[in-house]
């Protein structure tokens, strides 16, 4: 039987209450939306009814849900539904003309995510806060998850700040580090560059735009022929390729000249804590880069300085 197969008669509820069982109702039955309509399926794979009874229930107590939405529609268009009714309906989740909640719309403006992703992220994970969490260990196994994931968190910054973005492209390359946030030096990094050999340079240049006014190439052809311009030598891509494979090497195994590593054996409660916050307000983009990055900066210079005093 169909969830909607019965015909119910709407009680002659006022539009707050109808409001009230519609949020009342999402409250208990997250996972069964009202718009769009579930399948029935669902009300046993979510737990929600253990026995056939049960599961006559809620469906019946769903076909009348549906009512309500339908009755607050036409109370909506016939403009009757004034603001903070329509608030109440939108951050109660109703969904539907409704929209999504406030704190999703608020969250997808500031990451620069649709909506529906970011409610994607609430449904599956609770808060930003969580999925963070799981993301940073490496958790997340669905492919959704991780695309959101990906655009979502800072997974590495540069604590020198170079505007060059194909310096961190390369970081990423050689870093062995998964998951969580990857902090590096991007001045140190362009010294361990400048110590590898001039064909293996020149080829992680080309290839990461690292040089002014050049754009990373991910092709190997283009850089062997940015290559044959400059030097007037001929280069095939399989050159390029071992070149390229060179440096990366030999810079991961240099990488710990790069790396920004703290460690927390000399730090105060209070710093490891401050540390903690600032990572995690890095990552989750909370207030200005620039300066949680200095605040980074300054702890990490002080425990260097007590560091040295323990020598």
């Amino acid at each position: 039987m169909s969830i909607n197969s019965k015909s119910y008669k709407v009680e002659d509820l006022k539009t707050d209450s109808i409001i009230s069982r519609l949020v009342e109702w999402r409250k208990k039955y997250p996972k069964a939306t009202i718009v769009p309509v579930v399948s029935e399926k669902l009300f046993s794979r979510y737990g929600y009814a253990k026995t056939d009874d049960e599961y006559e229930t809620i469906k019946t107590e769903y076909s009348k849900i549906q009512e309500y939405y339908q009755k607050l529609v036409l109370i909506n268009s016939q403009g009757e539904l004034n603001e903070e009714q329509f608030l109440r309906c939108k951050d109660g989740d109703v969904g539907g003309i409704f929209g999504y909640p406030t704190k999703v719309e608020k969250i997808a403006q500031k990451y620069n995510l649709s909506e529906e992703d970011i409610y994607y992220v609430f449904d599956s994970y609770g808060s930003i806060k969580e999925f963070n969490k799981r993301y940073n260990r490496g958790q997340i196994v669905d492919s959704r998850g991780n695309r959101i994931g990906s655009k979502l968190f800072y997974s590495i910054v540069d604590i020198d700040q170079n505007p060059n973005e194909g310096f961190n492209m390369l970081y990423n390359q050689i870093s062995k580090k998964k998951f969580g946030l990857k902090i590096y030096s991007s001045e140190q990094l362009k010294r361990a560059i400048f110590s590898l050999s001039p064909n293996s340079k020149e080829a992680i240049k080309y290839r990461f735009g690292l040089e002014d006014g050049t754009k990373p190439m991910e092709s190997l052809e283009d850089i062997a022929e940015q290559i044959r311009k400059k030097t007037g030598k001929e280069i095939k891509p399989n050159t390029v390729y071992g070149r390229l494979n060179t440096a990366y090497n030999r810079l991961s195994s240099n990488k710990d000249s790069f790396n920004v590593s703290i460690d927390m054996s000399y730090f105060t409660e209070e710093e490891k804590d401050n540390i903690r916050q600032i990572t995690m307000d890095i990552q989750l983009r909370n207030g200005d880069l620039s300066e949680n990055i200095e605040k980074l900066k300054a702890i990490i210079e002080e425990n260097e300085k007590r560091k040295r005093n323990y020598r």
